[in-house]
């Protein structure tokens, strides 16, 4: 693949962007027509501080002393941002796995290593393990759940915060207190939006249906409102078309006039619902300027499983509908080797490609590049959001495909990740190998 250099600037020629990652008023500015695979081509001047100095369209660029680098039509994209992750699950499958392949099953696998005693080694090298993943294939924002039970919740925190410290400049990284939405009822509740404002975290209900649930998304909004908190809900993670937590949530941020930060993960069972129900909840979910993120990897593997039958319906909320109604809608790597989804390498890469087949959205796959990109950096907000821009910070993924058929065709997209303006070196571009855990209890693979 091609060469980046060292130092000083240089420009990128012939690049084949997806429009979803490049700032619209830039496009506007340069009018920039896509190509029928949904990219623009362009010419990116990068600076010796590592920003974009300059966009401009192929063939009209002015001439440069600068080190030119060809990428021969092939695509670059923008780092991306994950939305949805659980970075203190994985890697645990070996020891943790779910025998079914159900929910019930993830559930009880999940619980059952929780109680087994807690070692900051074994949770750190995990964590760590899955960020060098995360970097290597193009991630540069993370928010993760952390599970947030009575007993374990502020060692973890504290590990995840001197890795949030230690990866500052390669990977941002945001807290979320994942835990049941009955369990912020009492006095822990309290507890735990405490903690989770400490850290700069996000307080992340797990919202099951039930004739408490009403009262439950009442208590998370009352807690986040009491310590400033974004909100971000697991809910409706199944295939009932009466699963309403979505729409509980929405009409609750509205009754409020809220104006914090809300994203729903999963809404998996809005698809089944009637098409004039959905487009009412969509409606006020947009109204709510409530943001929703898709994981249908996780989601596929679990919903509608039963041991003798192929399933019929998926687990993948309605991104067209979500989409057309106004919502920013993300996609999200969720769970990696681990009881609810024994794949996965936080690659977003694969995340983006599986969505959009599963999903029907590959007819339009440049402008739902911002899934993975400018929407999620933005429902995250550690920092500018993610599109290419003059003055932003050249954060690229080069790859060796020219085209989405060419990037998606090969299992792990070759690929060269600029940080800054600087190319990774080869081994922090290479994913880990999965030995590096073998010392840990439990985490070698069985004989």
């Amino acid at each position: 693949m091609m060469s980046i250099p060292d130092s000083g600037p240089w420009r990128l020629t012939d690049a084949t962007v997806p429009i979803g990652m490049v700032a619209p008023p830039v496009a506007a500015k340069l009018g920039l027509k896509p190509t029928q695979d949904g990219c623009y081509r362009l010419i990116l001047d990068i600076d010796g501080d590592g920003d974009i100095e300059a966009i401009w369209p192929t063939g009209g660029a002015p001439e440069t002393q600068s080190t030119t680098v060809r990428a021969g039509n092939a695509h670059v994209w923008t780092r991306m941002a994950d939305l949805h992750t659980h970075i203190d699950k994985s890697q645990t499958w070996a020891r943790a796995p779910n025998r079914d392949g159900t929910f019930n099953g993830a559930k009880e696998a999940a619980k059952a290593d929780r109680t087994a005693p807690w070692s900051r080694e074994d949770a750190t090298a995990r964590m760590e393990f899955a960020l060098k993943c995360a970097l290597a294939h193009g991630t540069r924002s993370i928010r993760t759940h952390l599970d947030s039970q009575k007993g374990r919740t502020q060692p973890t925190w504290e590990a995840f915060a001197d890795l949030r410290d230690s990866w500052a400049g390669r990977i941002a990284l945001q807290p979320c207190a994942s835990l049941g939405a009955a369990k912020l009822m009492d006095g822990y509740g309290e507890e735990v939006a405490a903690l989770t404002a400490q850290y700069g975290g996000v307080l992340g209900p797990v919202l099951y249906p039930g004739p408490e649930a009403a009262a439950q998304v009442r208590r998370a909004f009352d807690l986040a409102e009491r310590h400033d908190l974004p909100i971000d809900f697991h809910t409706d993670e199944n295939l009932d078309p009466d699963s309403s937590g979505l729409s509980l949530i929405a009409e609750e941020a509205i009754r409020r006039r809220w104006q914090g930060s809300i994203v729903c993960g999963h809404c998996c069972s809005l698809s089944l619902k009637p098409a004039d129900e959905a487009q009412r909840v969509a409606d006020r979910v947009a109204e709510a300027g409530i943001g929703v993120v898709a994981l249908p990897m996780t989601n596929i593997y679990l919903l509608g499983r039963e041991a003798t039958s192929t399933p019929v319906y998926r687990g993948l909320a309605p991104i067209h509908l979500l989409r057309a109604a106004g919502v920013a809608v993300a996609f999200g790597s969720d769970n990696c080797r681990d009881a609810f989804h024994p794949y996965g390498d936080h690659d977003l890469v694969e995340v983006f490609r599986e969505t959009a087949r599963i999903g029907h959205a590959d007819m339009s796959w440049g402008p739902w590049a911002d899934a993975v990109a400018a929407v999620p950096d933005r429902l995250i907000g550690l920092q500018e959001t993610n599109s290419l821009k003059p003055g932003a910070a050249a954060d690229l993924v080069i790859f060796r495909g020219r085209s989405f058929s060419e990037v998606f065709s090969r299992l792990g997209a070759p690929r060269i990740i600029v940080v800054k303006g600087r190319a990774l070196s080869e081994a922090e571009a290479t994913p880990p190998a999965f030995s590096e855990l073998d010392g840990l209890s439990g985490l070698a693979p069985a004989e």
